[in-house]
């Protein structure tokens, strides 16, 4: 299924505003009843329900203000485009002096992250190549889908000889 589009996000915003303000209006028309049942809804009662209903007009105006807010954030947003964004060439370490030239393969283990807490997810992201043969140089290639800009950072591992080496690496999101 695919993302809602933003008119149905916001009407949705609406419909849980909706659905929680009633729930409050109809839990002190639910509690009133009662007390007029039981025989103690007094003077001071029949104050307190005002008082309450007051407030809840106020804070369900505030709410509908705010909701209204939303709305035309979501309503207005640009849609999210797909992007490849690429990091520069990423130097490698060099295999040891006197080793069989093989493959070295290359792997994301963890997303890449950014210190404002978003990330890329491993499976957005390719090494390019995916192993180091002759070329001492890799980059990476990130799907980026409305991901925030920022510097995302991580490790990319570098398999040779049954070992695996650790290479800081960052990706520049504009």
């Amino acid at each position: 299924m695919s993302d809602p589009s933003p008119l149905a996000e916001a009407v949705e915003g609406y419909v849980e505003l909706a659905r929680w303000w009633i729930g409050e209006v109809g839990g002190d028309a639910e509690e009133v009843g009662r007390r007029i049942d039981a025989g103690t809804f007094d003077a001071n009662a029949a104050m307190a329900a005002a008082a309450r209903c007051g407030a809840l007009s106020v804070l369900g105006g505030a709410a509908l203000a705010n909701e209204f807010l939303d709305a035309t954030s979501i309503i207005s947003r640009p849609p999210s485009v797909v992007r490849t964004v690429k990091s520069g060439r990423i130097p490698a370490p060099a295999a040891q002096a006197g080793a069989r030239v093989q493959p070295r393969p290359l792997t994301l283990k963890q997303p890449l992250r950014c210190g404002f807490g978003d990330s890329i997810p491993v499976n957005r992201v390719k090494i390019v190549p995916a192993a180091l043969v002759q070329e001492p140089t890799f980059r990476l290639e990130a799907t980026i889908t409305g991901d925030p800009a920022g510097v995302y950072t991580g490790t990319v591992w570098i398999a040779a000889g049954g070992a695996e080496t650790g290479l800081p690496v960052w990706l520049i999101v504009p």
